[in-house]
Order: C-alpha cells, then structure tokens, then sequence
C-alpha cells in the first residue's frame, strides 16, 4: 500500500500496481469472448481456424501454452500486432488455462 498525503490530516491509501497503465476512467469490465469464432480477432471469416487440441503434434495443447506466451511477451514490450483486450482472454487461472477450458481457436 502507498500511502499519498493531501492537505491537512486527510490520507488516502490505494494499491498501485506498476505493471499495470495508470489511468482516471473507472474500470470497465472486459467485453465478452465468442469462442466460436477467431479468439483475437474477434472477426467471423472463411479462413480455417487453428485448434491445438486438433493437432498432431504432441503434447497436443503445448500450442495454447505457446500462444499465451507470445502475447504476454508482445504486451509487455507493447507492440501487440492488434488491438486485443488481455483480460477477455484470462477468466481467472491465466491466458493458458482460459484458452484451453474453451477450446480457442
């Protein structure tokens, strides 16, 4: 906790994160996910979509580990290649888990 004096005896308590942007605007919550279609898009096309639970490759869920990690690593370095809403894609255990409990593709 950081405590941030005012004037006179007044002091307000607050929890900062710093991995996390500041900003004024309450907090919204995240738009919803359809998992029926593109998880990143978000955009319904003719293109094939890629489920790593349909791979042959083993072990066959390792492709939802290494998609995590590559959007944790383009946020942090904040050139995300799209507009994308992180907190849509964790509903509480991680990005990982999220997409593998839904079956994203």
């Amino acid at each position: 906790m950081n405590p941030l004096s005012c004037s006179g005896d007044f002091v307000v308590t607050m929890s900062i994160d710093p991995t996390q942007p500041s900003t004024s605007k309450q907090s919204k919550p995240p738009p919803s996910t359809n998992w029926n279609i593109c998880v990143l898009c978000q955009v319904v096309t003719d293109e094939y979509l890629q489920c790593p639970f349909r791979s042959t490759k083993q072990p066959i869920d390792r492709g939802y580990a290494s998609l995590a990690e590559d959007i944790l690593r383009f946020h942090i370095l904040q050139h995300m290649p799209m507009d994308l809403n992180l907190e849509r894609l964790d509903d509480v255990n991680g990005i990982e888990y999220t997409l593998k409990a839904h079956r994203a593709e």
